[in-house]
């Protein structure tokens, strides 16, 4: 995913350099230069000669012609030509204007991917809500969000067994996963807290021979209890001894840490 983000934010900045560009070659029609042209005079007296801008027809006298279009008029003074309003003449936007704009449009892109970059590889998603929790009575008595709480004051060995009692499989699953995060927290290895990710515990045992045994746990746990995928009571012993031998390892390398 960080991967395709970096793309993209590379892409965007591309069309962004390309539109800063485009606004600084296209200049409005208005601020070009005007280059003066020559007048030939004796060339435009020669064509002129001999035309009648009076507008008459042959052989009418100028007064006739103006006697007719004073009864055309009524005798009265002409009227006075309406002015059409001034809709289209708001000056257009100038280089500079479009390229602020631009500019500016630009660092508001440019902040808001950096900040989902860094949101990112913070890992600072939010923790994902799960239906078990939020309903009272579905997990059988256990109460999942009293247990995170105060998890490092639970017994969950005791809720893991009354889980399996129940054949709910896929809730001790989950009650075993917290075991494991309970036992990372209590030797320091991570920081427990209830609305983190599983990613960020991840990343915090960056570098810990743990990590990948972490890892593959998350994978296996989220398959089930995100994915909605239920726990059969014959998968069930399998991925149990899985998670003990994480806790087992967990006990070791404090051990050997500490001689």
């Amino acid at each position: 995913m960080c991967v395709h983000l970096l793309k993209a934010c590379s892409l965007l900045l591309l069309l962004l350099a390309g539109n800063l560009a485009s606004a600084q070659a296209a200049r409005p029609y208005t601020e070009s230069a005007i280059e003066p042209q020559s007048f030939d005079r004796e060339r435009w007296a020669s064509a002129k000669e001999g035309i009648d801008y009076s507008g008459q027809p042959p052989g009418q006298e100028p007064s006739e012609q103006a006697g007719d279009n004073g009864n055309q008029r009524g005798g009265g003074e002409r009227q006075p030509q309406q002015t059409p309003p001034d809709a289209y003449n708001s000056p257009p936007m100038s280089s500079e204007m479009a390229t602020m704009l631009l500019k500016g449009l630009s660092f508001i892109g440019i902040a808001v991917l950096l900040a989902f970059l860094i949101r990112y590889l913070l890992g600072l998603q939010r923790a994902p809500r799960n239906e078990k929790i939020r309903r009272p009575g579905r997990s059988g008595g256990i109460d999942l969000e009293q247990i995170e709480e105060r998890l490092h004051e639970a017994e969950l060995q005791d809720y893991i067994r009354q889980a399996v009692e129940q054949g709910n499989y896929t809730l001790a699953l989950r009650l075993h996963y917290l075991e494991v995060l309970k036992q990372l927290s209590g030797r320091k290895l991570i920081l427990w807290k209830k609305d983190k990710t599983n990613r960020q515990y991840l990343n915090e045992l960056s570098g810990h021979p743990l990590q990948q045994h972490l890892t593959e746990l998350t994978r296996i746990f989220e398959h089930h209890w995100y994915g909605r995928h239920p726990l059969a009571a014959d998968d069930y012993p399998a991925l149990a001894n899985r998670f003990r031998q994480m806790e087992q390892q967990i006990a070791e390398s404090l051990t050997a840490h500490a001689e």
